[in-house]
């Protein structure tokens, strides 16, 4: 875990957040060329090579779906760099309802995020409310914080 923002988000997913105090927790993305698989969609079961987007290396181009998807609480979606494909390995949980990180949002806000997921179950919503409630420095854990279990359906 490598961000927390109580009342609007818990942050994931960055190869470096090890150590949540590390100065490049938070900055990380796959390799240049790293490759990943579409689970659902058109192109289900695919593999593409993300190769370089931009100025960027080891993203993923934004899936924006059609069903408009927003970003409520406990919808998972994908971080980027505040800029169009250049999500990569890390994600966000929402744990509030953030309508202004919506593709599709006409406000002010230049950061979109595409969902492609949601927490499900009281359980886990639970699990997400108590990790944003942590004691933090600076957005960061105070004490790192571990995911060893997720479930997929």
């Amino acid at each position: 875990m490598q961000q927390i923002v109580e009342g609007f988000m818990v942050q994931l997913g960055c190869p470096h957040s090890v150590d949540p105090k590390a100065a490049n927790a938070g900055e990380g993305a796959p390799p240049p060329g790293s490759s990943f698989t579409i689970l659902a969609g058109p192109e289900a079961n695919s593999v593409v090579v993300s190769g370089t987007v931009g100025d960027e290396s080891g993203c993923i181009p934004d899936e924006h779906d059609a069903a408009r998807i927003s970003n409520t609480v406990g919808t998972l979606a994908m971080a980027n760099n505040d800029k169009p494909n250049t999500g990569g390995s890390q994600f966000f949980i929402n744990v509030a309802d953030n309508p202004m990180l919506n593709f599709w949002d006409d406000s002010e806000s230049e950061s979109k995020h595409p969902v492609f997921g949601k927490v499900i179950g009281d359980d886990g919503l639970d699990v997400i409310r108590r990790i944003a409630k942590v004691a933090t420095d600076d957005e960061r854990p105070s004490k790192p914080i571990k995911v060893t279990r997720i479930r997929i359906l």
